[in-house]
């Protein structure tokens, strides 16, 4: 009688191939041997039992002969006269997996199953975590070898040591604590079991290396970073008199945000707004040719210069920040520059 091998029975594992030095077409043969399974003796043929496979260093695989220069890939475009020709040597220098994806997949048989049992994930399109994390089972193993009294899983995320810690309990372990960035855990020589606990709390997060700097992810520069690539940024410059007169055209910067050179009315609808603000700001201080900023500083005014002008830039980068956000549905990181002339 022969016994067929049920879904819930079958186990897959995952291979880890070292493609460096191999030769492509046995490798290839390999490949294709474990996603089908057919290296188990509970192989049947209509059933997915292969395992998982992750192949390392493809880019240093290598041909038998000259293959690497005369051997040619066909495909065809689909338009008259559209039939592309390529060899091993350039692939690898563009797309090395897919010399490797090629062998395999002409390796396995046709059907939904083989379409199912190969799929290439590379760093360049994929996020690729590769660490020496162990599995289930051998979590298990090494629980019912080392038999701790205490278990705190502290690597991954929270889900991650949530899944750790219910794997600890089933193992038996007495006291498991799941913690997780910022908590304190105080530990007892003595007694573990009893007097292990969280203690507090200390300050955490995430820093990155940025050339010779060590930046907070969560702090300003990387804020700004990521608002500067998401609208860009605009500076404004003009110079003023004594008397918060204008005294050159506004010159605005827009870098990655904003085509103001196309955009001859949103131009003019700027240059008018610093004016307004500039014109408002002078009839608010009583400010003439002979009564300008210097003199409310001589006065010892509260309102000198030190004051008015950071009050100015603030003013006209919420305006102006209203009008790009009109025009671009995005607020751009703004810098208003004032140049103050004897």
């Amino acid at each position: 009688m022969t016994n067929f091998i049920k879904k819930s029975e079958i186990k897959n594992n995952w291979v880890l191939i070292n493609a460096e030095n191999a030769i492509v077409g046995r490798l290839a043969a390999f490949i294709s041997k474990v996603l089908r399974g057919k290296n188990k003796n509970q192989y049947t043929p209509n059933m997915d039992t292969g395992d998982f496979v992750i192949v390392t260093n493809i880019d240093k695989i290598k041909f038998t002969g000259k293959k690497f220069d005369n051997k040619k890939y066909y495909r065809h475009t689909g338009y008259p006269g559209g039939i592309k020709i390529t060899t091993p040597s350039i692939l690898l220098k563009e797309k090395p997996e897919k010399i490797l994806k090629l062998a395999v997949k002409r390796m396995l048989p046709g059907g939904a199953l083989a379409k199912k049992q190969i799929d290439v994930v590379t760093e360049k399109d994929h996020f690729v975590h590769v660490s020496g994390h162990p599995s289930k089972d051998e979590l298990r193993e090494m629980y019912g070898l080392a038999r701790p009294k205490v278990a705190i899983p502290v690597h991954g995320e929270f889900i991650h040591t949530k899944a750790h810690a219910e794997l600890a309990t089933e193992c038996g372990v007495p006291k498991v604590l799941q913690i997780e960035n910022g908590l304190a855990v105080k530990l007892s020589e003595e007694n573990f079991q009893t007097e292990c606990a969280i203690a507090g709390f200390v300050k955490s997060g995430y820093f990155g290396v940025d050339g010779k700097q060590l930046l907070d992810l969560d702090g300003e520069i990387i804020r700004e970073r990521r608002k500067l690539q998401t609208a860009g940024s605009i500076t404004v410059s003009f110079a003023i008199n004594d008397s918060l007169v204008l005294l050159s055209k506004p010159k605005v910067v827009c870098v990655g945000s904003y085509n103001l050179k196309a955009d001859k009315v949103a131009q003019g609808f700027i240059n008018d707004e610093i004016r307004i603000l500039l014109k408002q700001r002078a009839q608010d201080l009583n400010l003439r040719d002979s009564k300008g900023l210097k003199f409310l500083k001589k006065k010892k005014s509260k309102l000198h210069e030190g004051k008015i002008l950071p009050g100015i830039e603030k003013a006209l980068r919420s305006r102006l920040l209203k009008i790009f956000e009109d025009l671009m549905g995005k607020r751009p990181v703004m810098e208003i520059m004032i140049n103050l002339v004897d």
